[in-house]
């Protein structure tokens, strides 16, 4: 299927949204026509993600949107565990990185999946403050209506006290990220604060994305370096740059959680797949997302989050922002090439050599 021009459903892939933009997928086809979904160990946040609840997301986003982009060329994926053919992997794959299959099926494509795939190539993160106006009532109740048909639940805060209580949180949270070092180094590993650096237009969070410019750049620059935030956290002055993250917060029409029935890999995968919908539904509305993942990655920060959604005891896959912004950039992608294994290593390789560079020198 990657042969012969047949790449709508890589196509829909590469526009995934992942944790720090990392777009962790590879693909590799197999001589039985399916489609191995497999993941770069150099690619995931084990500092800042040591459970790999955000990297199996983001393997499910990337599967959901190669099928919605199969969609658009009236091919139907499916995807699945089944049993691997370990002869067929390539040798840099371990087993524990296959994490299952698309395979094509004979069956119409549902005239949903070709709406939702209009919104593949629009769909984007915006880290800005939201317009002052409310999410129709009419798109909440389909958004969780979806979140539910597909095994989740989807919970909404749109109270100005609660929103408050939350920016509380995350202020805390990032804090507490900042002044972890490995979390720290592998933060700055996947900024693109400098238009220079050979990835910024490749991968990772650059400025453009993160609405970074004149002073907030610069301040940004100066202070998002490892070496540089050991010496603010010393003196506790990390807390006044989570202070950005409270007044992003605070000032967000609605915040939504997603449930999912327990973090088992294929769960945490599923709700990534509905979480995908989630955001495209978001943006056929007219409206932007934006995760507020510390918020759950914090030990300290998850039960106060849940009990302030009133879902205590719940299993959280995801937590955004959802309402009108400003129009703002949208990350860049890998070039299609790259997320097929054979033709990856290279560049993957100069690529690191780059950013170790970088981390030499910051």
């Amino acid at each position: 299927m990657i042969q012969g021009g047949a790449i709508s459903w890589l196509e829909g892939a590469r526009q995934a949204p992942s944790a720090h933009n990392t777009q962790p997928w590879r693909f590799r086809e197999l001589e039985d026509g399916r489609i191995a979904v497999s993941w770069q160990p150099e690619r995931a946040l084990p500092a800042s993600d040591p459970t790999r609840r955000d990297l199996y997301l983001s393997l499910g986003t990337a599967i959901e949107s190669a099928v919605l982009g199969a969609a658009t060329a009236h091919i139907t994926l499916t995807f699945g565990t089944g049993p691997s053919n370990v002869e067929d992997l390539p040798a840099n794959v371990e087993h524990e990185q296959i994490v299952g299959y698309l395979q094509p099926v004979q069956a119409e494509v549902s005239e949903e999946d070709l709406l939702l795939a209009r919104s593949l190539h629009t769909r984007h993160t915006a880290r800005v403050p939201h317009l002052p106006q409310p999410v129709p009532a009419s798109t909440l109740k389909g958004m969780q209506e979806e979140a539910q048909q597909r095994g989740s639940m989807l919970y909404v805060l749109t109270e100005r006290h609660a929103i408050r209580k939350l920016a509380k949180l995350a202020r805390q949270a990032t804090a507490e990220q900042f002044a972890d070092p490995a979390i720290q180094e592998e933060l700055w590993h996947w900024l693109r604060l400098d238009p220079h650096d050979p990835a910024y237009r490749r991968d990772g969070l650059n400025a453009e994305c993160m609405n970074l410019q004149g002073f907030s750049l610069a301040v940004a620059r100066f202070a998002m370096s490892p070496v540089r935030m050991r010496w603010l956290s010393h003196v506790g002055l990390h807390h006044l740059l989570a202070l950005e993250t409270e007044w992003t917060v605070r000032h967000s029409t609605s915040l939504c959680l997603l449930t999912t029935p327990s973090l088992a890999r294929q769960d945490v995968i599923q709700a990534g797949r509905t979480l995908l919908r989630l955001w495209l539904m978001a943006d056929q509305a007219g409206l932007t997302t934006h995760p507020v993942s510390a918020l759950i990655d914090s030990q300290s920060t998850v039960v106060p989050t849940l009990a302030v959604f009133g879902t205590q005891g719940a299993m959280p896959a995801a937590i955004f922002r959802l309402g009108a912004t400003q129009p703002v950039a949208r990350s860049h992608r890998l070039p299609r090439e790259e997320l097929v294994l054979e033709a990856s290593r290279a560049s993957e390789q100069e690529i690191g050599r780059d950013a170790q560079s970088k981390e030499k020198s910051g």
